[in-house]
């Protein structure tokens, strides 16, 4: 197939195409970039040793954070020029700036949410590494303190389930809506106070780069890549992964310091101009064309 489409470059993502794609690369003698997504990855040593096989034969090893690159470095043993950072990177435009208020009202109101009340959000699929648990645990504390706080957790269902059972066992229906999968992420989130993203092993985190070109402080792990992205008290708040005393502490500081939350919320729109759509690829045309030749 790459013979007789005379193609140039094999560009492979995750563990089977990377193995398939090397040895294609090597069986057609074209050049191949591995791209690696995850984190911790790989975890296994056999998985490891594969990896430092394939490094002999691609031409680089492409990683979506500096805490990936330096992961795979310690797991395999490649030559550290092997392995490059290309930060993902998001369209930031008018796409994700402020929403007239009529917008927000109605799209509060469709949500069952008031008017007056604030919103802490949250944007990332229901599984168990997204951190939800803490995030509800936090909720119940919150809500004791700041009844008029109501909780957005955008995502598919894959633990709606047990998630909603927390809820009730945690006395917070009034509190949280559960708005399932969304195509108008850029406008829910405009209607959001503060973002939070209690996340465990994120190799990027691309919902927190949409949230800081919404301009929103946000409350994530000082887990993996996301330190790479918000700087404590920076752009937002960071916290151990898990500690929901730490998160329900933080959603209530931003939420009694509205200056705090500005401030933070502009420079999180000014950081995330680093991690444009329009600086990934223009990195990614280099590394094609270095590969190349």
């Amino acid at each position: 197939y790459i013979r007789k489409r005379s193609i140039d470059l094999i560009h492979t993502h995750f563990m089977d195409a990377d193995l398939l794609g090397c040895l294609a690369g090597l069986l057609s003698r074209t050049p191949v970039l591995i791209h690696v997504h995850s984190y911790p990855f790989p975890a296994a040593g056999r998985h490891g040793v594969r990896y430092r096989w394939m490094s002999r034969f691609a031409h680089k090893l492409l990683c979506v954070s500096n805490r990936v690159r330096q992961f795979v470095l310690s797991r395999t043993g490649i030559p550290a020029g092997k392995c490059e950072v290309l930060y993902n990177g998001i369209e930031v435009s008018n796409r994700f700036g402020e929403k007239s208020e009529e917008t927000k009202r109605a799209l509060k109101r469709s949500l069952g949410i008031d008017e007056g009340s604030v919103v802490v959000g949250n944007v990332s699929r229901l599984i168990p590494d997204k951190g939800h648990e803490f995030l509800l645990e936090a909720a119940a504390e919150v809500v004791k303190e700041l009844p008029q706080t109501k909780f957005l957790i955008v995502g598919d269902v894959i633990l709606k389930k047990e998630l909603t059972a927390m809820e009730e066992r945690l006395d917070l229906a009034r509190y949280v809506v559960f708005a399932g999968l969304r195509q108008d992420v850029p406008e829910l989130l405009s209607i959001m106070d503060v973002f939070v993203f209690p996340t465990f092993r994120e190799a990027m985190g691309i919902a927190v780069l949409e949230a800081m070109a919404a301009g929103k402080p946000v409350i994530a792990s000082d887990d993996a890549a996301l330190p790479e992205l918000v700087e404590d008290d920076k752009e937002g708040i960071l916290i151990h992964p898990g500690d929901s005393r730490a998160i329900a502490q933080s959603i209530l500081r931003l939420l009694r310091e509205p200056q705090t939350r500005n401030r933070m919320g502009a420079a999180a729109r000014e950081k995330v101009k680093r991690f444009t759509d329009d600086a990934m690829i223009e990195k990614l045309e280099r590394l094609y064309a270095e590969a190349v030749r």
